[in-house]
């Protein structure tokens, strides 16, 4: 069948258009043949062989008629080489049905046989190659070609059915990095979601998953066809944790509770999947600090434009009390470390600390060692300012504003909270004196009404401690 292929000038101009090079056709045994030919070579090579017997025991003919009839046959072999089908697809565009495979045997089963497996692997373990631990999963034969022929990578495919839990052990038990270049499409969409739960479970520490990301409407054959290689989809391929925050963050809004919720249950859905317990720990670190510093960034890009606008409208005296609030803030952090830990604390810190250039590192530093890397003790935190080089900055800030502090937690908690409202009523009688100039009586009596609560509080908090602003 390969020789014919070859000798078949049509057959042969129809795989160099499709832009399959001479040697991927004789390294992939490319074959077409025709049935009169089928029956001629029988005929003439096994005189006591029954054509009758062949047609009824073989499952390769229907009616009398080869079932690769006028097909491009891509012989299917297993990792051993050995022969184990066919699968041929139609060269008319008129059939129905574009890909045929062999009959499902006992040799020869899609569910655990792959494409490629003996063309693409045999091939490369025998080499000295950086990719001979490396292989691609995609989904068709033409695929299997264009990518191997463009990259030397192993490339590998189902034979028209969904990858399956044995394809993904067969894959992980002979590679230790797999790429997955599906099409970029809806379905495509929906296999790698569908091939990421599948594969967790079997995953272990010494295996890496990533995917190829084509553009829409793309396969891998098309795209190289039109941009001659895959080498940048390759480079900016996304590792399975980046691939699985996407879906994760899918229709999220951070700043919403109800969102963040959905965002911790979408992370215990995969976290769960994982039965490496070192992979587990790992990924659930990954996550729970990707949503820490996404509402870290939300917050702080929230807080940083409203100070802007602030600091703007007023006049350049009042920039001060910006100022004197963050420096509060940082030395109770540094005192007392663990007050970052309480959530709504977080997000007072957030708000208030990191505003001027001057402190913006040194916020991002303190929240990183306390809520990252849990450091909860203040001569720890102190030595993690030094090493990332922000000591100074905070001492420089806790100079130029008195704020001396003795340990008693209790009271640096207090202060920590009456800190926070003195902030919340001075950006109120900013907006106060915004809507009295834009003559807003309605919006001018809700932020008295806001203000005076706050002035309540900050009256029951100046009377359990000696300190003052």
């Amino acid at each position: 069948m390969h020789i014919n292929l070859l000798q078949n000038k049509k057959i042969l101009d129809y795989c160099l258009n499709r832009n399959i090079s001479l040697e991927s056709i004789k390294h992939f045994k490319l074959g077409y043949i025709q049935n009169k030919y089928i029956i001629e070579n029988i005929e003439n090579k096994y005189e006591n062989i029954k054509l009758n017997d062949i047609f009824d025991y073989s499952g390769l003919y229907q009616n009398k008629n080869f079932l690769f009839n006028n097909r491009l046959i891509f012989p299917i072999q297993n990792k051993y080489k050995q022969l184990i089908g066919f699968a041929g697809r139609d060269l008319t565009e008129k059939s129905s049905i574009k890909y045929i495979n062999s009959p499902t045997d006992e040799v020869f089963q899609k569910k655990n046989s792959l494409y490629g497996h003996s063309f693409t692997t045999s091939f490369l373990k025998t080499l000295n190659n950086k990719y001979k631990n490396t292989c691609i999963i995609c989904e068709g034969y033409f695929d299997v070609i264009s990518i191997f022929q463009s990259t030397g990578i192993a490339t590998l495919a189902p034979m028209g059915t969904m990858i399956s839990d044995e394809h993904l052990q067969i894959i992980l038990n002979d590679y230790d990095d797999i790429l997955f270049a599906l099409d970029g499409d809806s379905a495509g969409t929906k296999a790698k979601e569908r091939i990421i739960k599948n594969i967790i479970p079997y995953l272990s520490i010494n295996k890496t998953v990533k995917f190829i990301e084509f553009p829409l409407n793309s396969d891998p054959n098309d795209f190289i066809n039109n941009n001659g290689n895959i080498e940048e989809l390759l480079k900016n391929a996304l590792m399975l944790s980046e691939k699985l925050w996407i879906m994760i963050n899918e229709n999220i809004n951070i700043s919403i509770l109800e969102d963040q919720i959905k965002a911790h249950n979408k992370i215990n859905d995969f976290i769960i999947l994982f039965k490496d317990q070192n992979l587990k720990k790992y990924f659930t670190q990954y996550f729970f600090n990707k949503l820490k510093y996404e509402k870290y960034n939300y917050f702080k890009k929230k807080y940083i434009n409203k100070a802007d606008k602030l600091i703007k409208i007023t006049e350049a005296s009042t920039v001060d009390f910006w100022q004197k609030y963050e420096a509060i803030l940082i030395n109770i952090s540094i005192l007392y470390p663990a007050i970052l830990q309480i959530s709504e604390n977080e997000e007072d810190f957030l708000q208030i600390v990191g505003i001027s250039d001057i402190t913006k590192k040194l916020s991002e530093t303190i929240i990183n060692g306390v809520l990252i890397k849990k450091i909860i003790n203040k001569d720890e935190l102190i030595k993690y300012l030094i090493t990332n080089n922000v000591f100074d900055i905070y001492r420089k800030t806790i100079t130029n504003y008195n704020t001396s502090y003795d340990n008693d937690i209790e009271k640096l908690l207090l202060q920590w909270k009456l800190t926070v409202l003195e902030y919340q009523k001075k950006k109120l009688d900013i907006e106060l004196h915004n809507i009295t100039h834009c003559e807003n009586k309605e919006m001018y009596l809700f932020y008295i009404e806001e203000r005076q609560k706050i002035n309540l509080k900050i009256t029951s908090i100046i009377s359990k401690t000696k300190y003052k602003l």
